[in-house]
């Protein structure tokens, strides 16, 4: 409500105005309004449902055809270019540093006294030869002494050998000197083709066995190039020289000899360093190879020797040894071997056949 004099608000139901004090009076109530009369409801409208709102179908273009792509033509293919590979260097392991063998190993070296010790014990007779083949197949003991007995090993059998060579050499020597007394009489100098003495003033037919010194004790006779024959006369009461005595060792040289051995086996193709000839057999150091004497066994065989033959062919600490002996029906034997490169070559007389 407002003031009826000042026009200021004031609540409902104030009697006084608070702004000019004047006094209100309550406003005298609105008439009533006279209640409408009834009408009757107007008809309800009837509602038809309306259908789906369906959304007018959009309008569909016109077809083009698209323009055609434009094609680019393409670059010529290239292969990739081939990789290049660089060859590897070769795996080469660092050395390994050196590292010595642990004391009481079997690879641990030997003191130069203890090499002199070794020595000094296989020089021993008999015990020394012993103790070398045992050192030299001991497969547990020390590597290097057991290298050291295989070399003095070897070392004996080379011995052996040259010194059975030479004891049969010297064996023959003397069979045939005590065959031939003569031989012992002219001396060391009757194996050397030539060099028999004559007489006590004679002169030797050296080189060619021709005529000998003269005899007693007159002047030497001198070389006559004449067949063997007698010394020239010696002067003063001296006679003539004799004839020198045959040389047992009267072959030097590559040439075959011609003599009734020789004659019975073929004619080998190896060459002969030096042999001699007695009454009952021929024997010579020749120079042939093992495969050379394998070939010559063949023409031995083929010429008839094959009764009672015996071969050896083995491999003996390293060292090939290869014999054949073998009897003719003649009644001639043919034994022929090598053993470290050399090769001997011996025909005999066995027997009288019939």
């Amino acid at each position: 409500m407002t003031c009826s004099t000042c026009g200021a608000n004031l609540p409902d139901g104030a009697k006084f105005c608070g702004v000019c004090g004047a006094t209100q009076t309550a406003p005298a109530p609105a008439p009533a309004e006279a209640a409408p009369a009834y009408q009757e409801p107007a008809a309800q409208p009837v509602y038809q449902e309306q259908p789906a709102y369906q959304a007018p179908p959009a309008p569909v273009p016109a077809y083009q055809a698209p323009p055609p792509p434009a094609y680019q033509q393409q670059p010529a293919y290239q292969a990739p270019p081939a990789p290049v590979y660089q060859q590897q260097p070769a795996y080469q392991p660092a050395p390994a540093a050196e590292v010595p063998p642990p004391k009481g190993s079997i690879y641990a070296p030997i003191s130069a006294l203890g090499y002199f010790g070794y020595f000094i014990l296989f020089a021993i007779p008999i015990i020394g030869q012993i103790l070398c083949v045992v050192f030299a197949f001991d497969k547990k003991g020390n590597v290097n002494r057991r290298n050291l007995a295989k070399a003095m090993f070897v070392m004996l059998i080379v011995g052996l050998i040259i010194g059975l060579t030479v004891g049969i050499g010297t064996a023959v020597m003397a069979k045939r000197i005590a065959n031939d007394p003569a031989l012992a009489q002219e001396g060391i100098f009757s194996f050397i083709p030539g060099l028999s003495s004559g007489g006590s003033g004679g002169g030797s037919g050296f080189p060619f066995n021709i005529g000998g010194g003269g005899g007693g004790n007159g002047g030497g006779g001198g070389e006559d190039p004449a067949p063997p024959s007698g010394g020239g006369s010696g002067g003063g009461s001296g006679g003539g020289g004799s004839q020198n005595t045959p040389n047992p060792f009267n072959q030097f040289g590559s040439d075959w000899p011609d003599n009734e051995f020789t004659k019975q086996v073929p004619r080998p193709k190896f060459s002969v360093s030096f042999g001699g000839v007695s009454e009952s057999e021929y024997s010579a150091l020749c120079s042939a190879s093992i495969a050379e004497i394998k070939a010559y066994v063949k023409d031995l065989q083929k010429a008839g020797f094959t009764r009672n033959a015996s071969t050896t062919d083995e491999n003996m600490f390293g060292m090939a040894v290869y014999s054949y002996e073998a009897e003719s029906d003649k009644g001639y034997k043919v034994a022929i071997g090598n053993a470290m490169g050399m090769t001997t070559f011996t025909i005999s007389r066995e027997f009288s056949p019939g």
